[in-house]
């Protein structure tokens, strides 16, 4: 399930208020999974300029998609709060042909059980950016969730990332 997000297990919209009554239904197709691993000596990926939060600090990894495969490099800044923290991942897939996709995610992390302190569920919504005319432009105009965790003992994080789509094929 995707928390935080109002998005079900099956890809379809929540059912709130108002859901069913001309609203297009949204459905959410897996993109990519994605690992990273906080590297305490990197320098940071993304100017702390305009960003909210304080920055955590980097790191790399991967991401494995059917689309889009490649190195990733990211930074990450934070608002901590009492019950949940808001978080800023920002970095570039550098894809395995040579291409740059820059993404910025903004979020939420949560404990999502207090006997295990350093296991966060964490969500965003995620864009991208690239050339315009490029083999990855398909991912400018497109708005993504991730749902993962972060372990903190461990410094790695774990996504699936999901695009909303209308639905109509």
């Amino acid at each position: 399930m995707l928390l935080g997000l109002g998005l079900v297990a099956d890809g379809r919209a929540g059912s709130g208020e108002g859901a069913g009554r001309s609203r297009e239904r949204m459905h959410m197709e897996p993109l990519f999974d994605m690992t990273l691993q906080y590297r305490p000596e990197m320098a940071p990926v993304a100017s702390s300029q305009g960003r909210e939060g304080t920055l955590l600090g980097s790191g790399d990894g991967r991401v494995e998609g059917p689309r889009l495969r490649g190195a990733v490099r990211w930074s990450i800044f934070e608002v901590t709060g009492a019950e949940r923290c808001k978080v800023n991942l920002v970095g570039s897939i550098q894809t395995e042909d040579g291409r740059s996709v820059e993404f910025d995610a903004v979020g939420f992390g949560i404990v999502g059980d207090p006997r295990l302190p350093n296991r966060w569920h964490m969500n965003a919504a995620v864009r991208f950016s690239t050339e315009p005319q490029g083999r990855y432009a398909w991912l400018n105009p497109l708005l993504a969730v991730w749902d993962g965790r972060f372990d903190m003992q461990t410094g790695q994080h774990a996504y699936r990332a999901y695009a909303a789509t209308s639905g109509e094929h």
